[in-house]
């Protein structure tokens, strides 16, 4: 580099002094070598890295740069692309009724999809559960080893564009059968959405504020539940064929949003991260997009993340706590439907408040309360969040289930939602925590994985309803049951890094 320095005087020199030993050089001629020589050490130079204590010379800022200056507005649009994701998969449970009553009313096949499209109970199970799980969970894990190394805004937009189009595809089923391969295509599509948004997520927030974050992004999942609770009111009105056309033409604006707001190419290294030395940017080669495709399949990942034992267990608290999850999800609107059907409207508002409100605020206040855990250097403590939260729900939700007035009944499923659903942003968090960020999309892929163990409560209790078995009983006894089990397993978590944590103090010592 100092050489070069000195020919740039030198170069100068000869510029400001135009004669030799041999007399003077023709000026025209002079120029000419200057521009030649010029040209020569500029070429030069580009092919230098910058200084460390310089700025890049490029007019454009870096990549991982650009995502950091914006995260609120970025995570803003991430939340809003997740709310239509929700709807579109939540919007089933709020299409249909299994209330002899209302099937046999004259508008029931305009407002239902199962009166409209002839499908009993079981087959609603299997279509809330493993009709858009198995093809889910087959995908999850190449998804978020895909978001590790390509473009995770193309696969958002990608992801968006899939779920729009088979949400909208399903208002013109025929039968059954239709709807189901709709449900598929569905399924693959938002296999891909989480892990690049919350690998995005970990790239642009520091650790201290991830916790926060990824909960606030995890508001959706109430917020989107929330339409498709008032989906009942927009059946009842429009007819179930425009309702779902219009939670399929939802997420264009948030997928346009993103594309004008987020410019990425490959997961970027944490706020937090040590930052990687420079090197040059070349194209990509097909050789090296083989290359990429070959490691998205590497079982090395997948090994990676499954040797940390608390993520192990945290893996095994999730997938327990799905279970629950999805029983509430896909069996609560038809229980409010077949017991307290006279306050179907009430239900649907009531309901989309509930959940928005109470889950959002459990949701957000629990990533808040795990932020201050890990400032306070108690990141072992963040486990006990979603472990308490689980116990507490448990006599709100019997409560729900067994109260004999619908606005008592109402109010505890409020207290519910208010305690049990802190634990999924936390869940995300002390996973992303506990790995190097190079896999942080392959870890939420597995986490997507495991609900293929949650989806069996929707079909089991589609499958003991049509052999006789009573809804309310099912519903008290299994999510209590599943509760008890996570919350356990949440603590053992704890334990677990907390012994990770000092066998790591005991080797730096």
């Amino acid at each position: 580099m100092a050489g070069l320095r000195w020919r740039w005087l030198a170069l100068l020199a000869g510029l400001a002094r135009p004669t030799v030993a041999f007399g003077p050089i023709p000026t025209q001629l002079r120029l000419r070598t200057v521009r030649s020589q010029s040209l020569a050490l500029v070429a030069q130079v580009s092919q230098l890295p910058p200084p460390p204590d310089l700025p890049s010379s490029s007019p454009k800022p870096s990549l991982g740069e650009a995502e950091h200056r914006h995260p609120r507005l970025i995570l803003a649009v991430l939340l809003a692309l997740y709310i239509t994701n929700q709807w579109a998969r939540m919007l089933p449970s709020y299409l249909v009724s299994f209330d002899e009553t209302r099937l046999a009313l004259p508008g029931a096949a305009h407002e239902l999809m199962n009166a409209d499209l002839k499908f009993n109970q079981a087959q609603y199970g299997l279509l809330v559960s493993y009709g858009f799980s198995l093809l889910y969970t087959i995908c999850a894990l190449p998804a978020g080893a895909a978001c590790d190394l390509f473009s995770r805004k193309l696969i958002l937009m990608g992801s968006a564009a899939g779920w729009g189009a088979a949400t909208i595809s399903s208002s013109f089923a025929r039968s059954y059968n239709h709807v189901f391969v709709a449900r598929i295509m569905l399924s693959v599509s938002q296999a891909f959405a989480t892990p690049a948004s919350i690998s995005l997520i970990s790239s642009v927030f520091p650790s201290g504020a991830r916790a926060t974050a990824t909960s606030i992004y995890s508001s959706g999942i109430y917020v989107g539940a929330a339409l498709a609770s008032l989906s009942v009111v927009l059946s009842r009105r429009f007819g179930w064929r425009s309702t779902a056309l219009i939670a399929g033409a939802a997420s264009t604006l948030p997928a346009v949003l993103l594309a004008a707001v987020l410019r990425e190419r490959g997961a970027q290294p944490a706020p937090d991260a040590p930052p990687a030395p420079r090197t040059m940017r070349v194209a990509a080669v097909p050789s090296e997009v083989a290359d990429k495709a070959k490691s998205a399949a590497s079982p090395t990942r997948l090994l990676t993340v499954l040797s940390v034992p608390s993520v192990r267990l945290l893996l095994a608290a999730a997938a327990v706590r799905f279970f629950a999850g999805f029983a509430i999800g896909a069996w609560t609107p038809p229980f409010y439907r077949t017991y307290f059907g006279a306050q179907a409207a009430s239900f649907a508002v009531l309901n989309a408040l509930i959940v928005a409100g109470a889950g959002s605020l459990s949701v957000v206040s629990g990533g808040w309360f795990a932020d201050r855990l890990v400032r306070r250097g108690k990141a072992h403590r963040v486990a006990l969040v979603p472990a308490v939260g689980s116990l507490l729900a448990i006599p709100f939700w019997v409560l729900a289930m067994q109260a004999p007035n619908f606005y008592l009944s109402m109010l505890g499923l409020c207290a519910a939602y208010l305690c049990a659903e802190c634990w999924y942003g936390v869940t995300i968090s002390m996973m992303q925590a506990g790995l190097p960020s190079t896999v942080r999309g392959t870890a939420q892929g597995l986490l997507n994985m495991v609900q293929v163990i949650g989806n069996a409560s929707p079909l089991l209790i589609g499958y003991l309803l049509t052999r006789g078995a009573s809804l309310r009983r099912l519903a008290t006894v299994v999510t209590p049951t599943a509760y008890v089990i996570c919350a356990i397993l949440f603590w053992l978590a704890g334990e677990a890094r907390q012994l990770e944590q000092d066998a790591a103090t005991a080797t730096s010592a």
